[in-house]
């Protein structure tokens, strides 16, 4: 399987989300991009799975998708995909409601 980005260093606090893709920091107001996402509740916003690929962030919950390169686009920042094989498909971002952290499963 292709990876499309390299996202590391995500993080969700509220309805702020923060990553960085390939080397480059993000934040963004999850409110202002998803009308969904800003009629949801706090414990449902935090349920989210970010894609093993890089192609973007989920709510199964909510039905609620979000690219990447959309967030990337409406934040006015421009970061070329990498495109490299990894093994990883079985692996998810998970959000830790405790912990308020975001980690790797």
């Amino acid at each position: 399987m292709n990876k499309l980005f390299e996202l590391s260093q995500v993080a969700l606090k509220g309805h702020t989300l923060s990553f960085t893709v390939n080397g480059t920091p993000v934040i963004c107001d999850l409110f202002e991009i998803s009308e969904v996402l800003a009629h949801a509740g706090t414990e449902q916003v935090a349920r989210m799975i970010v894609d093993p690929v890089g192609v973007g962030f989920h709510w199964p919950e909510l039905d609620e998708d979000l690219s990447v390169s959309g967030i990337l686009k409406a934040a006015g920042i421009q970061v070329d995909p990498t495109i490299c094989s990894t093994n990883q498909s079985e692996r998810a971002f998970r959000f830790d409601e405790e912990c308020e952290t975001v980690s790797l499963s």
